[in-house]
């Protein structure tokens, strides 16, 4: 369609001599195209959506069957305050970064400072749907562990979708994301270093 809407738009000037006749025929074309891009963009708009939904759903399946067991005892297990919680997620949020560029900075301390960006970078792809889980778990604990495994999976999925579509408001959308990652890994770091001593007994 553009290649034939460049062809009219060199060729029209000496085969019509009239600007009103090349409008006539201009004209139509040039809604022809913006109806094409403008079903482009909503084809490509949806496609992400259902791209997003499917990476979403997989990363839930993936993180429900491997660490199902640790979610149910991670928000059964009992914490010592609120504070403690975003103060740990706030430095997990921001502290990690800065402690990989400074193991980046210095010549030893690249590996290290590599293996700390890339759990990072993992944390935050895997963050949404971590929380998601943990609140799945939470609330079917208060329901006497009734769900199944798909009605968790599902649960988790559409709390995923709204903390997607929380993104779409500019500051508030992004505090709000923010603010859920940040217990998220205050929860989770807590009950990593509560847990240190089981942990290690594990791997050795």
């Amino acid at each position: 369609m553009i290649k034939l809407l460049g062809i009219i738009l060199i060729c029209s000037p000496v085969a019509l001599a009239g600007s009103d006749i090349m409008e006539t025929i201009l004209y139509p074309l040039l809604q022809m195209q913006d109806d094409w891009f403008g079903r482009g963009s909503a084809f490509w708009g949806y496609g992400l959506w259902l791209f997003n939904l499917l990476v979403n759903f997989l990363t839930l399946l993936v993180l429900h069957l491997l660490l199902r067991k640790t979610l149910i005892k991670m928000v059964t297990h009992t914490y010592e305050s609120r504070f403690k919680i975003l103060a740990t997620g706030l430095g997990y949020l921001f502290g990690i970064p800065v402690i990989a560029a400074f193991c980046l900075v210095s010549i030893l301390g690249i590996p290290s400072g590599v293996l700390l960006l890339m759990v990072f970078i993992l944390s935050l792809w895997c963050g949404n749907c971590l929380a998601a889980l943990l609140v799945t778990h939470y609330l079917n604990s208060r329901n006497v562990d009734s769900w199944n495994f798909w009605t968790i999976i599902l649960l988790s999925l559409a709390m995923v979708t709204i903390m997607d579509l929380i993104l779409l408001f500019p500051l508030l959308g992004a505090i709000g994301y923010a603010l859920v990652l940040i217990v998220t890994y205050g929860i989770t770091v807590l009950y990593v270093w509560d847990n240190r001593e089981k942990i290690l007994e594990l791997t050795e």
